[in-house]
């Protein structure tokens, strides 16, 4: 089986052909048989492929058991933000260092949903 690769103009045509919609969630519920799986600060795209709504979903994810009121909060020290780690989200989404760090403390410290979060959010 070959390997396609897409050109830069040919990814960015298919992009804008999928019509991502952002959704401003404060929180996304998974609920299965016996947990929920809660999504802090998400980011939430949607994208219609052939019919079928596809969300992508990127926050902090706590699980807890179902039936439970119970919340489970995440605490985090801003202070413990390494400046190689706000480097490397800096870096990887093309931002300053104050809005990667700004991000990490929006995301709790988590570097992937940072970058995610910035990418996102300069479309």
């Amino acid at each position: 089986m070959s390997r396609r690769n897409l050109s830069p103009r040919s990814m960015k045509r298919l992009m804008k052909n999928l019509k991502v919609e952002e959704i401003d969630a404060e929180e996304v519920i998974i609920r299965t048989k016996d947990e929920e799986i809660v999504i802090t600060n998400p980011n939430v795209s949607l994208t219609n492929m052939q019919g079928v709504d596809v969300y992508q979903i990127v926050g902090n994810t706590i699980r807890r058991p179902r039936g439970g009121s119970s919340t489970v909060e995440i605490s985090f020290d801003p202070s413990t933000l390494k400046e190689k780690d706000i480097q490397l989200v800096a870096k990887n989404a093309n931002v300053s260092e104050e809005e990667a760090r700004n991000a990490l403390i929006q995301t709790k410290g988590d570097l992937a949903a940072a970058i995610m979060y910035l990418r996102t959010k300069k479309k």
